[in-house]
């Protein structure tokens, strides 16, 4: 009894977030966890859709207070009727609940996001925002659009207040390829709260012209959103409070907007989203009729809007991941002088090296324009797309060593066939969509017990299980990284776990 007080004496260690919230896991879109599987023979369970239902391949999957949530379309004879979000258990994979939307436009594969802070999972789909309660799919509000949203996906921002009260925001683009009519959206999410928060949930708050776009995901931090859209534009707007236009009080200025590209040509642009990391916006362009290494690879400042740097890189509508100085790049085509790849490219002053590249053409199959690889440190989850189909499914799970070079046997790591679609990590756990269904995958039970990704089962995750035993999810107080089973309490199943590998290391 005196050495259980003890331990509840312990100093509470810190715990790694157990969400991945976004496309690319967060506003950001760094893509990035502190743990995940270290190889890919631990599945935890697969789910099978109905046969009149079929999972959006090049969607992310979402997940959050113990729900994987994913995008799928609605059949009849084979033919897309309608949209629906569909909740699965992190525990078994149990459905939870399923919403039926309006088909979306142009077969989109936009992902779905959480916004944990007010409960709600938020969806595009054709020219309208919805946003569901995430506890049982309900629909709360919806926000019509000027025009159809394409493979763009929602960003919320969690930080923004006026006086104390929350006047957080989503962002969203809609779609106009070759025209000049597409917009960026803010649109409140908060309780509506006089005088501060004027806006009822679903309200748009404000609409800037961006002109042509597709896919054009923003990105966010700190009070201030950025996109890159059209031939070359990149820019970056503040959420809460932007300047106007004096000729148009409705119309928002932007902090700043840069025109990137010179010389341009018309097979070229901007179409998918952005990443920010260490104070530099990463976009990546795509080329329609050259051939390989045709486009354009872009660090920019997101301070004021100037080039870092560029460098020649594979078409890609992919959003760039940041590994510390150096970018890695999911790009590449089947055919057209091109090939599904991933790059590695580092900077130097004004322009970047091409480091590796790994493709079928060194055999590693891997990447593509419209994937979005995640990461654990130097392993690299990445998935092998179809040569059969144009839009078809990735159909193998890599994971890679980034320490190594595609000319390295040890560089493959791991491959599981029947998943690779853009993976989420969450838990510990990864889960990827694939031709088998939704796969979710077991790390060792070290890495699970590693409550704060230290790297070793130590004092601090005994802490984090003690400090919310009993808890139960939905409780306040439940730490789901703590819930090491995931069985949905905090309990001795997570403590037996943890005492096992008490003093190991995850690798």
């Amino acid at each position: 009894m005196h050495a259980f007080l003890l331990l509840l004496l312990l100093p509470l260690g810190t715990t790694e977030s157990s969400s991945w919230t976004h496309l690319g896991g967060n506003p950001q879109h760094t893509a990035a966890a502190g743990r995940g599987p270290a190889t890919l023979d631990r599945v935890r369970w697969t789910v099978t859709l109905d046969p009149n239902e079929a999972l959006i391949d090049q969607a992310s999957p979402v997940v959050a207070d113990g729900r994987v949530i994913v995008a799928a379309r609605r059949l009849q004879a084979s033919t897309h009727v309608g949209n629906r979000v569909i909740a699965f258990s992190v525990d078994d994979g149990c459905r939870l609940w399923a919403c039926d939307l309006p088909s979306d436009t142009l077969d989109s594969w936009s992902s779905p996001t959480l916004d944990p802070c007010r409960g709600t999972v938020l969806v595009s789909s054709a020219k309208r925002l919805y946003a569901l309660r995430d506890s049982d799919g309900m629909l709360l509000w919806e926000t019509p659009l000027r025009r159809s949203v394409v493979n763009a996906s929602p960003v919320v921002t969690d930080d923004l207040s006026i006086s104390g009260t929350p006047t957080d925001r989503v962002l969203l683009t809609d779609y106009h390829p070759l025209g000049s009519d597409a917009s960026l959206y803010c649109i409140n999410v908060s309780p509506h709260d006089l005088p501060h928060n004027p806006f009822k949930p679903g309200d748009l708050v404000w609409r800037l012209p961006i002109g042509s776009a597709s896919g054009a995901t923003p990105a966010y931090r700190d009070g201030r959103a950025y996109l890159a859209s059209g031939p070359g534009r990149v820019l970056a707007v503040d959420v809460l409070d932007p300047p106007r236009d004096p000729n148009d009080p409705n119309r928002p200025v932007p902090a700043w907007d840069s025109d990137l590209v010179s010389p341009r040509t018309p097979n070229e642009g901007f179409y998918g989203g952005v990443s920010l990391a260490d104070g530099r916006l990463l976009a990546a362009q795509y080329e329609f009729q050259s051939g390989s290494n045709s486009a354009r690879l872009l660090a920019i400042d997101a301070d004021d809007g100037s080039l870092l740097w560029s460098a020649a890189s594979e078409r890609s509508s992919s959003i760039p991941l940041p590994l510390g100085d150096d970018v890695l790049l999911s790009g590449g085509i089947v055919g057209f002088n091109s090939e599904p790849k991933i790059q590695r490219f580092a900077p130097d002053g004004n322009q970047a090296t091409l480091l590796w590249e790994a493709s079928a053409g060194n055999g590693v199959p891997v990447g593509g324009y419209a994937h979005h690889p995640a990461r654990v440190g130097d392993r690299l989850y990445v998935g092998r797309p179809s040569t059969s189909m144009f839009f078809g499914p990735h159909t193998d799970l890599y994971i890679l060593d980034l320490g190594r070079e595609p000319n390295d046997p040890a560089f493959v790591v791991d491959q599981y066939s029947g998943a690779g679609g853009t993976p989420a990590l969450a838990y510990g756990r990864l889960f990827s969509i694939g031709p088998a269904g939704l796969v979710a995958f077991e790390p060792s039970d070290e890495c699970a017990a590693d409550t704060d990704a230290s790297g070793t089962v130590d004092l601090s995750d005994l802490a984090a299980v003690l400090a919310d035993f009993g808890a139960m999810r939905g409780m306040s107080g439940y730490n789901a990284a703590a819930d090491i089973d995931l069985s949905g309490v905090i309990d001795l199943g997570d403590l037996a776990i943890l005492l096992a590998v008490f003093g190991e290391g995850c690798e």
